[in-house]
């Protein structure tokens, strides 16, 4: 299971290098009305796999209790997207990648049997807890798929209307 996970993780990584082709107009165009736009989902990204790694891997491996976190989801949420608006893509793309590079290298350092031991004071197994996070990493990449196929369909439609016949 450990290889399946860091396999996972590492193709969402390798993904995000395919958004540097994505024009900057759509870059912070929201994917509906009230929603995020692909930049404010990879900085999500960055900051959930940083909250992971500080927060639940590291611990861990240095033997420490996991922190007992009261975890304000609405407030990293919006202090990622925040972030994600005062940031260039390209650098944006690039911590991404160096942020889900770090947490592979923990997952890496973990013991392939721990991936089935239960996460101290949580209930749920290592393999549960990152194929969540795999789950989670993939209905993001499935918005941002579904966006721009969607919107560049609608581009070309209106292009071909526009063309003489």
């Amino acid at each position: 299971m450990k290889e399946k996970i860091i396999k996972e993780k590492s193709r969402i990584a390798e993904w995000a290098l395919s958004l540097k082709d994505v024009p900057e107009d759509l870059w912070f165009m929201s994917f509906k009305e009230g929603s995020w736009g692909t930049g404010e989902v990879i900085a999500h990204l960055i900051f959930w796999d940083h909250f992971v790694m500080d927060s639940r891997l590291k611990p861990f491996l240095n033997n420490e209790g996991l922190p007992d976190l009261t975890i304000d989801v609405q407030k990293i949420n919006d202090t990622a997207a925040a972030y994600a608006r005062s940031s260039d893509k390209q650098e944006l793309i690039e911590e991404f990648v160096s942020a889900r590079n770090e947490l592979i290298g923990l997952l890496y350092s973990m013991p392939p049997d721990v991936f089935s031991h239960t996460i101290p004071g949580k209930g749920m197994t290592w393999n549960h807890y990152l194929l969540s996070l795999i789950e989670h990493d993939n209905n993001h990449q499935n918005q941002i798929e579904n966006f721009l196929k969607k919107f560049c369909q609608t581009l070309t439609e209106y292009q071909l209307s526009k063309q003489p016949r």
